[in-house]
């Protein structure tokens, strides 16, 4: 509980063999981008980095499918990975740690200017997933000209040259151009002009189409477009999302004489009007259809103090969430004044989440994470005498895998044991919950799909699936048996 205020939404699907969709994401602690109205769409192709200038902290963040942003730092030549702080906590496997993300890249240089180059590489992680990137063509660590004229009616005018440094434009955004996914397909991102460059230095680029291939491209599976209506000044002024389908959203803009730009409204397929204001920046409330409005108030430190809604007999706005923030300890208040505390360690580590009614605790839920991963370790949940009541342990392998669970009340356990593959995919090859039961897998080389399944009791096959696919990865044919052999 950070008192940060999120939103998540999604704007369109294009369903079909490799679905695609429009997902947009608010944080009120995110940096104000006036591109897109203080939200971020598709934070997948985000990608924002300072790669070598000296003059600040060097790091790549990258957006996740989620919404997770994750800062990376040099770990070597041409190398950035995943670096945890002490905060860091997370509960998954190792196809979505941070920890098996790697940025590599290199630089190609411009033959006629030897400080010009442009950013290539790719960034990969433990899913399988590849992203490659691509930054625009420019002198990244050195300095640019920039020559002002000044018009006169006597002398013709004058210019003025000034010498731009690289702490003008860094961190800097470097558009993902190219997504390989896991099952073999691919996602092709296309960008489009953000406003003219007047200065000789690149401004981050708009999103203006997804496209799904198969893997060799030879078939196109969906496509989103992506269209800016403009003010007179050049200003986005709302955003049109179409589908190879035929169906659009829309995404309106609030354009102020001296206000930052938010977002209005969004129009989408099937679902009302959705209303949005904003203090500044800060996005305050939302009114969705049906008359469901959510209000949110703030603290002078930009926390989250009290929610409202239009919950009273008579449509009336009560709170339905109030936040009192303390040292390792942020406390919750639900609309019929229940509690929940969460606390935190040293390093802001959640420790414990207390549940009370009426006063009375009535459940704790314990959490311990491992201090160099921050992979969850052990999970208790205690009754209100604070005896366990469940108690879930979990040890991993090198890839942040969780090879052995354990879930009981400290007398009697249920384990659950498996393997996963070390070759980059970190797929599920053996799982077992008893002895003399083997549950085994394989897949199509170089993706996730699931190729076999093979249930094994005491060395004997039990039952045995096969899977296979087209071109498109799509599943086309399931063929299952069992074996009754003594």
């Amino acid at each position: 509980m950070t008192g940060e205020y999120c939103e998540k939404e999604v704007d369109l699907v294009v369903a079909g063999s490799e679905p695609l969709s429009v997902r947009r994401f608010y944080n009120s602690r995110s940096p104000y981008d006036p591109r897109y109205a203080t939200w971020r769409y598709n934070p997948e192709a985000f990608f924002v980095a300072n790669i070598e200038w000296q003059g600040q902290e060097i790091f790549a963040a990258i957006g996740e499918v989620d919404g997770s942003v994750y800062s990376l730092k040099p770990s070597g030549l041409s190398t950035f990975t995943f670096q945890p702080p002490k905060s860091f906590t997370f509960s998954g496997n190792g196809t979505s740690h941070p920890l098996n993300m790697t940025i590599n890249y290199w630089k190609q240089g411009d033959p006629k200017d030897e400080y010009r180059f442009e950013y290539r590489g790719t960034i990969s992680d433990g899913s399988g997933r590849i992203r490659s990137f691509v930054s625009a063509m420019h002198r990244w660590t050195h300095y640019v000209h920039w020559r002002e004229k000044k018009e006169s009616g006597w002398s013709g005018g004058s210019k003025t040259l000034w010498r731009i440094y690289a702490n003008t434009w860094t961190p800097f955004h470097i558009p993902i151009i190219e997504e390989k996914l896991p099952n073999g397909n691919v996602l092709v991102y296309e960008y489009t002009r953000w406003k003219k460059e007047k200065q000789n230095f690149p401004l981050p680029k708009l999103l203006s189409s997804i496209t799904a291939y198969n893997a060799d491209k030879t078939h196109v599976l969906g496509v989103i477009n992506f269209h800016y209506p403009r003010t007179k000044h050049g200003e986005v002024a709302g955003i049109q999302v179409t589908g190879s389908d035929g169906r659009t959203a829309f995404l309106q803009h609030r354009i102020g004489k001296k206000s930052p730009i938010t977002l209005s409204s969004a129009t989408r397929p099937g679902i009302p009007l959705t209303s949005y204001s904003s203090h500044n920046a800060i996005l305050n409330t939302v009114i969705k259809p049906e008359g469901r409005t959510l209000m949110t108030e703030y603290n002078p430190q930009g926390k989250v103090s009290v929610q409202y809604a239009p919950v009273g007999p008579n449509g009336e706005k009560y709170p339905i969430g109030r936040y009192e923030y303390h040292d390792n300890l942020t406390i919750f208040h639900d609309a019929e004044n229940n509690k929940v505390h969460y606390r935190y360690d040293v390093d802001n580590k959640l420790t414990s989440i207390e549940f009370f009614q009426e006063n009375a605790l009535y459940r704790t839920e314990r959490f311990t994470w491992d201090a160099s991963t921050g992979n969850l370790i052990c999970k208790i949940i205690e009754n209100p005498t604070g005896t366990p009541i469940q108690i879930s342990e979990y040890h991993y392998d090198k890839n942040q895998n969780p090879i052995l669970e354990k879930v009981g009340d400290g007398k009697e356990w249920r384990t659950l044991e498996r393997t996963y593959s070390d070759d980059g995919f970190n797929l599920k090859l053996t799982e077992t919950d008893r002895p003399g039961k083997l549950i085994c897998f394989t897949y199509v080389p170089g993706t996730n799909l699931l190729a076999s399944e093979f249930i094994y009791e005491n060395q004997i096959i039990r039952q045995r699936a096969f899977y296979t696919y087209d071109d498109c990865a799509i599943c086309r044919d399931i063929v299952k048996s069992c074996v009754w052999s003594s």
